[in-house]
C-alpha cells in the first residue's frame, strides 16, 4: 500500500510503527522515488514464471516468480535502487541491520 514518498523516512524514524521500532520495508523504501506524489507508479512491472538456479540453495533449477521492470532511464533505475537500499536513512535513524543488510550498492 502506498503511504507516501516519505513513508520510509517515517518508519526509519520510528513513527507510525509499533513500539516506535526503527525499521524500513522493501516497498516503502522503493517508493521513495518510484512513485509520483499522487502515488502513480513511474515504472511498469511485469511478473511472470521463471525457471533457473539463481538464488537457490544447491544451485538447482527451480520454478519461481520473476519480474521485469520498465523504467524511463538508467539513471532513474539507479536512483530507485539506491533509495531502496536507503543507507542514508539506516545511518541517520540507526535502523538495525539484518544479516548482511544494509550494504552499499556500487
Amino acid at each position: 500500500m502506498f503511504k507516501g514518498t516519505n513513508d520510509a523516512r517515517n518508519t526509519a524514524a520510528g513513527h507510525r510503527v509499533e513500539q516506535n521500532e526503527h525499521r524500513m520495508g522493501h516497498l516503502s523504501t522503493l517508493q521513495r522515488s518510484s512513485r509520483a506524489a499522487d502515488g502513480t507508479p513511474m515504472h511498469i512491472r511485469m511478473d511472470g514464471p521463471g525457471f533457473d538456479n539463481m538464488d537457490v540453495p544447491g544451485a538447482a533449477n527451480q520454478p519461481k516468480l520473476q519480474f521485469s521492470g520498465l523504467v524511463p532511464t538508467a539513471d532513474f533505475f539507479r536512483t530507485m535502487r539506491r533509495n531502496q537500499a536507503s543507507l542514508d536513512l539506516a545511518q541517520q535513524f540507526a535502523v538495525p541491520g539484518d544479516g548482511e543488510w544494509p550494504r552499499a550498492l556500487p
